[in-house]
């Protein structure tokens, strides 16, 4: 027992951790108040600020309880599922390197672009937080997904999933994450952990 608790520390602690911070800000039972969106989530404005803890405190939240159950199953699955196979420090390292790398990407890209770096008015894109941990975990459900026998028919179904939801129910910031992140951590895996074992996990 002990032994098993051990692989998936990581999986643990970051559990714990998203349960504290959702109990403190309120949206562990409700929605995420509008002032802690604005102090703990992340946007174009905060990373132009200069304040780059925002891709660390906006992981760990949600927008109301809802989004926190999804977001705690999620994260449960991915990163135990990964940390189980590849080890703590190879979790850690994926999901910060795609969080992180992805973020970037979609806001200095993406969102800078079509806002067009208007940080004054209410409405612009550039001024809308945002929270959650899935960018990480489709990170590491990439890295999953090279370890397949069938990942060039999984990580396409994948992709393909991201964009139909996208068109159902668009989340510019979520989905384009989803889809940077996703490919990241397959290419990560595909091209430096795959090659260097010269093997993957041989999952169905």
């Amino acid at each position: 027992m002990i032994a098993t608790l051990g692989r998936l520390r990581l999986t643990i602690g970051f559990l714990v951790v998203m349960v504290a911070a959702n109990i403190f800000t309120g949206s562990l039972f409700g929605n995420l108040p509008t002032a802690h969106l604005q102090s703990w989530g992340i946007s174009l404005a905060t990373l132009l600020n200069g304040d780059i803890s925002r891709l660390v405190t906006a992981t760990f939240l949600s927008h109301d309880s809802d989004m926190f159950v999804t977001q705690f199953l999620f994260a449960a699955a991915i990163i135990g599922t990964h940390e189980w196979r590849r080890g703590t420090w190879s979790t850690l390292t994926l999901f910060c390197v795609t969080d992180i790398a992805g973020s970037l990407v979609i806001f200095f890209l993406i969102i800078a672009p079509l806002s067009g770096m208007d940080l004054h008015a209410a409405d612009s894109i550039a001024l809308k937080h945002d929270v959650g941990m899935s960018g990480g975990g489709f990170g590491l459900l990439g890295g999953i997904v090279a370890g397949m026998r069938q990942r060039w028919l999984i990580a396409p179904a994948v992709l393909v999933a991201i964009i139909v939801k996208f068109r159902l129910f668009p989340d510019l910031i979520a989905d384009s994450l989803h889809i940077v992140t996703f490919i990241l951590g397959f290419a990560i895996y595909q091209t430096i952990l795959y090659r260097k074992t010269g093997k993957g996990d041989h999952a169905a």
